[in-house]
């Protein structure tokens, strides 16, 4: 299966709690990886920044 992600750092406790881009791309590897599927393309915003 093909994905697509999007990862988002929308608020500023989300930066706060340190779950910036690369950290929510890691766990989303790891998920990815486990399901044996092939991300194609990876978009990210990041509003907040501490």
């Amino acid at each position: 299966m093909n994905v697509a992600i999007y990862l988002r750092v929308s608020s500023k406790q989300q930066a706060e709690r340190q779950l910036p881009i690369p950290a929510q791309r890691g766990g989303i590897t790891t998920i990815n990886n486990k399901y044996f599927t092939q991300i194609l393309q990876s978009y990210s915003s990041q509003k907040f920044m501490i």
